[in-house]
């Protein structure tokens, strides 16, 4: 593939001033490639496709320069270019124009569009409007990432229209600071809530959620790191209650004076639920107003004890005695949760509780499951494993067949494998460990059929480093000269 691509970037570099001709060219000896009709030509340029957009889309304009008749195929192929991005850096250079060239190549399909707002400037955010505004009708994902220092109510009216029927996905992020991801399904005009001639329009910093759900039926939500009470997260549940299927609820808000009046709610289409706190007081307090018959993956997460790589700084290594950070109360309220199928706990901790206090809630939790993921938890957790596979039913075990555990208490891991192995269970499917664990990796291999290591960051990134993209950046490809 790398050859491939420099052979691509060679020819790009030779033929970058061509203009558009719809008439291939017809020279006297033609080589093999240059016979393949429009149709081969236009499958193979699909086949480019990577699984970075923005790489595909890189590929595509580079295809596009390496002669007249691929060019004149690229440019006639509305598929290829369904995908934007519009960014304003710090070198403020205004990208509009060859955006709007790129959306009108893809004619009247549905397009993903990627905007990038890193400064602090409130002039972009018009030429956004001025631009994608004509085309909102067709916007079927809008990813936008902003600066933390923009008002969000100047923000939000500006990306977010009334025209936008084909919406299935949106993503809010502002930079060293919350995330919001919605996926939702249309909603009929005469369905939707309107106001005059308009639907609604999000006004404050929270308000594009109800946006959301008036104007389309939301199939998963996903709330990180928002100052979002329980109380106010509520309304917004119930109205989407016959449709949401994924719901990720990070909430750094540990007091709600009005959690206690709320009544309990049934989500019966709910199948996966993330839990994320810094206090699990808060978390608690959330779960045990569901009523969720049908869920089957469970992931609970204490990003304060246990960041991940978007996590504020604000909100890592808070001071908390083991009382606060004590998740027992949390892992009662998950019991009645019985079909679940797959439990991760992340950075869960109960170290102001007993082991017999655990114990119980953790046993309900653990029979019955097929995947179990105990990353940076209490190491406790591994202890009340072993009783359960020791005192449990065959028929509450046998289902087991993936199992993460970033422990090095290898003797313990060790009579847990070998127990299962002695009650007749089944080989896990999937085992994996630390890197420090995998040194040991051959004493695994009667246990588990297929071995794998999960890597862990040792070092702690610095506060500078911290306030940069939710979203990885693509590697910048060399300048190219001439039209796109």
């Amino acid at each position: 593939m790398a050859g491939s691509s420099d052979t691509v970037d060679e020819l790009a570099t030779s033929f970058r001033q061509l203009s558009l001709d719809n008439d291939p060219p017809q020279p006297t000896h033609q080589v093999a490639l240059k016979c393949l009709p429009d149709d081969v030509l236009y499958h193979l340029f699909l086949f480019m496709e990577a699984s970075d957009r923005m790489e595909s889309l890189m590929t595509v304009v580079r295809l596009s320069h390496v002669c007249a008749h691929w060019r004149a195929v690229i440019l006639h192929a509305p598929l290829l270019w369904t995908y934007v991005k519009l960014s304003w850096t710090r070198k403020q250079i205004n990208h509009s124009p060859v955006v709007e060239s790129f959306l009108r190549r893809s004619k009247h399909l549905p397009v993903a569009v990627h905007l990038v707002l890193d400064v602090p400037l409130e002039a972009p955010i018009f030429e956004w409007s001025r631009a994608l505004s004509p085309h909102a009708r067709r916007f079927q994902e809008l990813v936008t990432v902003v600066h933390a220092a923009l008002p969000i109510d100047l923000v939000l009216p500006a990306v977010l229209t009334s025209k936008m029927s084909r919406l299935t996905r949106f993503d809010l992020a502002v930079l060293d600071h919350h995330h919001c991801t919605i996926e939702m399904k249309p909603r009929f005009a005469d369905h939707a809530a309107s106001c005059g001639d308009h639907l609604l329009i999000a006004k404050t910093s929270t308000s594009y959620l109800d946006w959301t759900v008036r104007n389309f039926h939301i199939t998963s939500l996903s709330l990180k790191y928002l100052d979002l009470p329980v109380s106010d997260l509520f309304p917004i549940l119930i109205m989407t209650q016959s449709t949401l299927e994924r719901l990720e609820y990070y909430n750094i808000t540990v007091e709600d004076r009005y959690h206690h009046c709320l009544p309990r709610l049934a989500l019966p289409k709910l199948t996966s639920l993330s839990v994320g706190y810094s206090i699990p007081r808060s978390a608690s307090s959330f779960v045990d107003r569901l009523i969720l018959p049908n869920l089957c993956c469970l992931f609970v997460h204490d990003f304060g004890r246990c960041p991940e790589s978007r996590t504020p700084w604000h909100l890592q290594c808070e001071p908390c005695s083991d009382a606060e950070k004590d998740a027992r109360e949390l892992l009662v309220a998950l019991c009645p949760f019985t079909k679940v199928s797959s439990l991760t706990l992340r950075g869960v901790t109960c170290f102001a509780s007993t082991f017999e206090e655990v114990m119980l809630p953790l046993k309900y939790l653990f029979e019955g499951l097929e995947s179990l993921v105990l990353a940076q938890c209490d190491s406790q957790f591994l202890h009340i494993l072993l009783n359960v596979t020791l005192d449990s039913d065959i028929s509450e075990l046998e289902s087991l067949s993936e199992l993460v555990i970033t422990s090095n208490d290898y003797p313990l891991v060790m009579d847990y494998l070998r127990l299962r192995a002695a009650r007749g269970l089944p080989r896990l499917k999937v085992f994996s460990v630390n890197p420090r664990m995998a040194l040991l990796r051959h004493f695994y291999r009667e246990f588990a059929t297929d071995f794998l290591v999960r890597g862990q960051v040792r070092h702690r990134a610095s506060k500078a480093s911290i306030a940069t993209h939710p979203y990885p950046r693509e590697l910048r490809p060399a300048r190219m000269i001439g039209a796109y």
